[in-house]
């Protein structure tokens, strides 16, 4: 049991994460064995988000003059949040593979720039490709005709020097 200055730092801490969080994800991680959290924690850690496991009125409290209170507001059996710092797509993914893996795992809502989304929603979501592939791509398709103009230029060059 905590006491109540223990409760005091973990709504401090929780109000803390919601407020410089982009992305916070509800779900359920209740059956997950030691290893496996770790794992999740891990994956969670390298896109720069966290994952906490806490009472829902110490979560409720934590929201109390957040944009997400709402959001947080009728929370009812075990619950754990993600919370994501950069990039709220990749945490979704993630969270979402690991409810492929274990059927138990649930990705239950989101709320995500200003907006609380369900969970059909937030599958959807976890489908697109991450920040980092997206910007692979569009560096790759701005890359494409200048790529076309060097090869053309170098067949012209190879062309002459066969003359």
């Amino acid at each position: 049991m905590l006491t109540k200055k223990e409760k005091e730092e973990v709504v401090k801490n929780l109000t803390k994460k919601i407020n410089e969080s982009k992305g916070i994800f509800l779900t359920n991680i209740v059956g997950l064995d030691s290893e496996e959290t770790l794992k999740m924690r891990k994956q969670l850690t390298e896109v720069n988000a966290s994952i906490v496991v806490s009472r829902n009125t110490l979560i409720q409290r934590a929201a109390q003059g957040t944009a997400c209170e709402s959001f947080l507001k009728d929370l009812q059996g075990a619950n754990a949040l993600a919370f994501s710092k950069d990039d709220a797509t990749a945490v979704a993914k993630i969270l979402s593979n690991f409810g492929k893996i274990f059927n138990f795992v649930t990705l239950e809502k989101g709320f995500v720039e200003g907006q609380i989304v369900e969970s059909s929603k937030l599958q959807m979501i976890a489908q697109l490709p991450s920040r980092n592939e997206m910007l692979g791509l569009l560096l790759a398709t701005m890359m494409a005709p200048v790529s076309a103009l060097a090869r053309i230029l170098h067949s012209i060059s190879v062309q002459k020097q066969g003359e």
